[in-house]
């Protein structure tokens, strides 16, 4: 089975919502709205989640959620975390400077407060008092789907390749979670396949494949790249261990 970031229950119905064979609740679909168009991000999905007394907990002060009776799950991708968060000062003796990421709480008020002013309107089982409401950002759904996608295919299409060109040098294709990479035999194969096109006819042939599985329209070309075992010998000791850390 492929490797899910986020939750295996998260990924699932956060697929079903982009499939259109789930509905979010009218509420959340204006909460998404409203975060897409004040800080400039793609949320996948919203989901409403109550906290067990385990994360209330006093002994165990590492939850982010100790104290919250509730969360809202906005479903992001890696790079709109980042644009959630904010650098914390951290207290470390002969470390000056240190810090750590965490949610920037001038964003949370604002949406926990669009989240209570759209809960008048709906009348959700919502707490009232904002300090028991977190706003999180699970990263990794665009992660998870292309993974996803090279389950379905993967040993077909390394074949599919490996056979469609055979006068590229190509030494190995190995692929770890949702990243392909085809290993050519010499660092100079690297060099002659790009210059030829073989490298960009591979991409093209990659894209075309995935597409036919494509159901939401998100796999991102990215997740191929090229090498050499020449490479991986030189620096990582022909270890794939190594060379995928």
């Amino acid at each position: 089975m492929f490797e899910i970031w986020i939750d295996r229950k998260g990924f699932k119905d956060t697929f079903s919502v982009l499939k259109g064979e789930k509905k979010l609740h009218p509420l959340f679909v204006e909460l998404k709205d409203y975060i897409e168009k004040e800080f400039d991000i793609k949320v996948y999905n919203v989901a409403f989640e109550k906290h067990s007394i385990f994360s209330l907990s006093k002994h165990n002060k590492a939850f982010v959620t100790r104290g919250k009776k509730c969360s809202i799950k906005c479903y992001v991708s890696f790079k709109d975390l980042e644009k959630m968060q904010t650098e914390i000062p951290v207290d470390i003796p002969g470390l000056p400077g240190a810090h750590r990421f965490g949610y920037d709480q001038e964003k949370q008020n604002k949406i926990i407060g669009k989240l209570l002013d759209l809960n008048k309107k709906y009348g959700l089982k919502i707490p009232t008092n904002s300090k028991e409401i977190l706003i999180q950002f699970p990263f990794g759904f665009p992660i998870d789907y292309n993974a996803y996608l090279f389950y379905k295919v993967e040993r077909s299409l390394i074949k599919e390749i490996k056979e469609k060109f055979k006068d590229a040098k190509i030494w190995d294709i190995c692929s770890l979670t949702c990243n392909l990479t085809v290993f050519y035999q010499q660092d100079k194969d690297l060099e002659e396949n790009k210059e030829k096109g073989t490298t960009e006819q591979i991409k093209e042939f990659v894209f075309s494949r995935m597409k036919e599985i494509d159901e939401l329209n998100l796999y991102d070309v990215n997740c191929l790249s090229f090498d050499s075992k020449e490479t991986l010998d030189k620096k990582y000791g022909g270890s794939l261990q190594m060379y995928f850390r």
